[in-house]
């Protein structure tokens, strides 16, 4: 997943560079087409995404390295966690590529552009189990720990204040009041295809939005104190 990443962070870097050499016509005379305000807004989205998404994989890689150190079980949580690096990861290269791919005109016919491998991603989608399958796994396990705690506790977390968990809280809630008037759950899921995977973006989305935390920042920084000055521009660059 982290492979998707780093090949369209490759992508955005060599791109950039030849849309800051390329010169077309602007309103004013010529300019640089990296200098058009939709892409850069592009280029801004793109550095925006894929940086959180660099941080939160390495925060998994960080947590599931400390336990085949120690030979222990990762916990439900991290199991989740990998899977939304697999998801979160290639859906976002996937769509950031083709945007990018949409602007950069000729550049991305050419061999020399990167552009040729993109097909990488789309092994990356269905590589060690497919993505949709992973969702899904991901929405059948929220309603069961939330079908676990009821729905005087599903109806609590609506009324949460962060809108990243209360989105998440509700998308729950109401694929659980559509899965009480079904057979079972897998006539259910068939039926609320649509509201199974708008949960699974919703729980990638409190992924992402909670990790890493302070604290794991603060012990890896205890054990290597020299680790933030060697990641700058973005925080982790591609290393190609």
């Amino acid at each position: 997943a982290e492979s998707a990443l780093v090949a369209v962070r490759q992508l955005f870097l060599k791109s950039r560079k030849y849309a800051e050499q390329k010169l077309v016509n602007g309103i004013s005379g010529k300019i640089p087409l990296a200098s058009l305000p939709h892409l850069e807004q592009l280029f801004y989205e793109a550095n925006e995404q894929l940086t959180a998404l660099e941080v939160f994989s390495a925060s998994v890689e960080a947590r599931l390295a400390e336990h085949l150190r120690n030979g222990t079980i990762p916990d439900a949580d991290l199991v989740e966690a990998i899977s939304v690096c697999k998801v979160r990861n290639v859906d976002v290269a996937t769509q950031m590529e083709h945007r990018l791919e949409q602007e950069v005109g000729s550049y991305a016919l050419m061999a020399s552009s990167g552009f040729i491998y993109k097909d990488m991603l789309l092994c990356c989608k269905f590589a060690e189990g497919d993505s949709r399958i992973l969702m899904q796994k991901m929405a059948r396990d929220e309603l069961k720990r939330a079908q676990k705690s009821g729905y005087v506790s599903m109806t609590v977390a609506v009324l949460q204040s962060d809108p990243v968990l209360r989105n998440k809280a509700i998308k729950t809630l109401n694929l659980a009041r559509a899965l009480a008037t079904a057979p079972n759950m897998a006539e259910a899921f068939a039926k609320e295809w649509k509201m199974v995977y708008e949960l699974a973006e919703a729980i990638c989305d409190v992924h992402v939005h909670r990790r890493p935390k302070g604290e794991e920042i603060a012990r890896v920084l205890i054990h290597h104190p020299n680790l933030m000055p060697a990641l700058q521009e973005p925080l982790l660059v591609s290393r190609l």
